[in-house]
């Protein structure tokens, strides 16, 4: 069968690092991607030199049988765009095996279902939610009805766009770093990051999230450093996402361990400064997929 082509290729990708900067010297020259559901492997990576480091990745084939992308809609008539949700609540209200946080946004809340506006561009189901920031206007990712997905700078030519999320700056370009990070005054602060990259031409997406501000066990990353993990990941072109304590990967629970709850925190998220809380955002990107025969083990 087609997905188990696939699921084989996935498994194994080596990864070149001598042209790259050197700045994360304990990166291993084999990454190894571990089958989570048809077309969806994931990475860990642990690291102890600049820092502790703890990054977690999933990399997705849009080609997949079964394989599709939801974000947030909006929320009718209330005052705000959208309700905001926990990322493991977006992945369970949507029917997804897979999620990440996304765009940036305003205010916070503690809980779940409290108004917030997106900063920057949200397509959901071929409906704008959320329009690009005319302030600090800044890229998107947008997926189209050929299931490609591509980076693209404002103003976005939103159609035939099904799907989009608001990037926080470039971090890659076609392979090379963005040189400049004037979007964000943290660059060089080492912090939690999400960041989203594209390779293959658009066939396959790189759901990235890194941990930080927890001392000895993850500290985080500075944007320099992110796009240098977006490329050793196999990127083309990348964007940074929200970061700090919305920085959040969730995965479906495989069926036999449900009792434990249907979802699964893959990284360890700092929000309010606990370890293991997640925030709720307002932006997310989730990926429908097909279960595989029989269920992964997950770190």
């Amino acid at each position: 069968m087609r997905y188990s082509v696939v699921l084989l290729a996935m498994l194994t990708t080596r990864l070149g690092v001598a042209d790259a900067e050197m700045r994360l010297p304990q990166w291993p020259r084999c990454v190894v991607w571990e089958p989570q559901f048809v077309g969806v492997g994931m990475a860990n990576i642990t690291l102890a030199r600049p820092r502790p480091l703890r990054v977690h990745a999933l990399r997705v084939d849009l080609d997949a049988q079964g394989l599709s992308l939801v974000t947030d809609q909006d929320n009718g008539d209330r005052e705000l765009e959208v309700d905001g949700l926990r990322t493991s609540s977006f992945l369970l209200r949507n029917g997804c095996q897979a999620a990440i946080n996304a765009s940036a946004f305003w205010p916070l809340h503690k809980e779940d279902g409290g108004e917030q506006d997106i900063r920057g561009l949200v397509i959901a189901e071929g409906e704008v939610v959320s329009r690009i920031d005319e302030d600090k206007p800044r890229s998107a990712v947008v997926f189209r009805a050929d299931r490609r997905a591509a980076i693209v700078d404002p103003p976005v030519d939103i159609d035939g766009v099904v799907t989009a999320i608001g990037g926080y700056g470039d971090l890659l370009r076609n392979g090379a770093a963005v040189p400049t990070h004037e979007y964000d005054e943290f660059v060089e602060n080492q912090h939690p990051r999400t960041a989203l990259g594209i390779s293959e031409g658009g066939r396959t997406l790189i759901l990235v999230v890194v941990d930080g501000r927890q001392p000895g066990y993850s500290e985080g990353v500075s944007l320099p450093e992110l796009s240098e993990i977006m490329r050793l990941f196999g990127a083309e072109d990348a964007v940074n996402l929200d970061g700090g304590g919305t920085s959040t990967m969730v995965i479906e629970r495989p069926v036999e361990r449900r009792g434990a709850g249907g979802f699964q925190l893959v990284n360890r998220p700092i929000q309010g400064g606990v370890p293991g809380t997640e925030r709720v955002s307002a932006s997310h990107l989730g990926v429908r997929a097909t279960r595989l025969p029989y269920s992964p083990q997950v770190r």
